[in-house]
């Protein structure tokens, strides 16, 4: 019984039903339309009315096509016809409110027939804000592929496992591909992937999310160059893990920092030229000078009650002094025409044997102090194409060297031997020997090696400084061998002369 009352309660006369649909409708946030085959409102609701600017009995008088803009096709029967057909349609279109203005509408509509009546029923939704929503997303995107297909740098899209999906144009001009081949490549295509700074990339990725730094990469052709990398991890919206990649050609910027490097190293070079002429002039010339100067005054003073002897004794260390300074003149002189280029340089077939006998020459005098012996170990006559100015100028330092830092009594040894296409001079002493430490920085400029000799003989270093460049400037190399105690062995080489 009682169950038989609630039935009784939810029993709604017909009119209540009607009453209750209309009250649906008429609540709708959506506008709803009930058109006849004609085109004409046989019912709208509150929403329309509002949607469109009319009010309910405007619309009586109004057709489909009334709401229709300016240029839009006017084809309500093609329309029908349609709709009758397939019962139920689902597009979007556009009407025009009653001031003028567009509204962008989702139309849902579906046609009834009703006591031998045809109407077609509509829903229709108010999309504008959807559509300006839209039309502001596509124009960024298109905003963002303009930037992305016009930026200098590479752009790719890729997955962890290095596979590629999109790429812009500059990559394709970077590597010398095209996104097909990009594509198919994958990330081996182009990037140098024997490079071990990669695995690090990726670690570094795989923990972080993020990688940026320099590695190399490979162009189509193979050529390999260097470049900026920026990587990091994101998720699409599917949530499958991605990655995206910024990379740069940093060839031109590795270029400028070589150059800037040779700079700045060029200016260090300057700079300690500088430092060591300063330290010449002030120290090694100034000195022979001043030591000149008071032997002059003695002999002023004093020279009438001077004996011969001692005449010659001051004279003998005069023109040692002489000698010394004449030497350091030379090499100062050589050594700065060799710094800005200006050096006469004119290299020939000549006897590398009477050059080397004109330089024992020039310092038998230097050795007869020490009563060293200079020992010419060369069998056979060799020419060398080389500049004969320079080659007595090398003999000459490396002689004068030998015999500064050879005990008195010893022997220096001279002696060639061919190879190849040069010949490779070695003066060998046995003297005190050069220690390790100074020893990589011998021919340095900016190296304070001023090492007295044997016999307290000062000295600037700049002699074999000279030498190793001359030897250069005549197409050889300079190494030297040494071991304290045992003494030390120069060894260069010249071209031989052709035959």
């Amino acid at each position: 019984m009682e169950l038989q009352s609630k039935n009784k309660v939810q029993e709604w006369t017909e009119e209540e039903h009607l009453l209750f649909y209309q009250f649906i409708l008429e609540n709708m946030a959506d506008a709803a339309y009930c058109l006849t085959p004609e085109g004409g409102f046989k019912y709208v609701n509150d929403a329309a009315c509002e949607m469109l600017g009319y009010t309910k009995g405007e619309f009586s008088n109004l057709t489909v096509d009334d709401f229709l803009p300016p240029n839009h096709v006017r084809d309500w029967q093609t329309l029908w016809t349609k709709l009758k057909e397939a019962k139920t349609m689902n597009f979007e279109s556009v009407h025009r409110h009653q001031s003028g203005r567009l509204v962008a509408v989702q139309v849902q509509t579906t046609w009834l027939s009703f006591k031998d009546k045809e109407f077609c029923y509509a829903i229709v939704s108010d999309i504008s804000e959807r559509k300006i929503n839209e039309e502001k997303l596509k124009e960024s995107e298109r905003r963002l592929r303009l930037f992305l297909e016009n930026n200098l740098d590479a752009f790719l899209l890729t997955s962890p496992d290095g596979s590629i999906f999109f790429v812009n144009q500059a990559a394709c001009n970077m590597f010398g591909r095209s996104a097909e081949e990009i594509s198919n490549e994958g990330r081996s295509g182009i990037i140098d992937v024997t490079d071990p700074r990669l695995a690090v990339g990726l670690e570094e990725r795989a923990k972080t999310g993020i990688f940026k730094g320099e590695l190399t990469g490979k162009r189509k052709d193979g050529t390999l160059f260097p470049i900026e990398v920026s990587s990091s991890y994101f998720y699409n919206d599917e949530g499958e893990l991605r990655t995206s990649m910024v990379i740069r050609d940093i060839t031109e910027r590795k270029k400028a920092e070589e150059i800037l490097k040779e700079s700045e190293a060029r200016l260090a070079g300057l700079n300690a030229t500088k430092d060591k002429f300063f330290s010449i002039v002030s120290h090694d010339l100034r000195n022979p000078v001043h030591a000149m100067l008071g032997t002059v005054q003695v002999l002023n003073e004093d020279l009438d009650s001077m004996d011969h002897q001692t005449i010659k004794k001051f004279t003998q260390n005069l023109q040692f002094t002489v000698n010394r300074l004449h030497g350091l003149l030379d090499n100062l002189l050589n050594w700065s025409l060799l710094q800005m280029n200006k050096i006469k340089f004119s290299p020939e077939s000549t006897s590398l044997n009477l050059l080397i006998d004109d330089s024992i020459e020039i310092v038998a005098d230097q050795a007869a102090a020490k009563n060293i012996t200079i020992k010419l170990e060369i069998a056979r006559q060799i020419d060398v194409l080389a500049d004969q100015e320079m080659v007595k100028s090398i003999m000459q330092n490396l002689l004068t060297n030998a015999i500064k830092f050879s005990f008195p009594e010893s022997e220096i040894v001279i002696s060639a031997k061919l190879k190849n296409t040069q010949v490779e001079v070695i003066v060998e002493d046995s003297g005190t020997g050069i220690e390790e430490n100074k020893l990589n920085n011998l021919f340095n400029i900016g190296a304070n090696l001023n090492t007295a000799g044997t016999k307290g003989e000062k000295g600037t270093g700049l002699g074999l400084i000279l030498s190793k460049e001359f030897v250069e400037k005549n197409g050889g190399t300079m190494r030297v061998e040494s071991t304290i105690g045992s003494g030390s062995r120069f060894i260069f080489s010249l071209p031989l002369a052709p035959f």
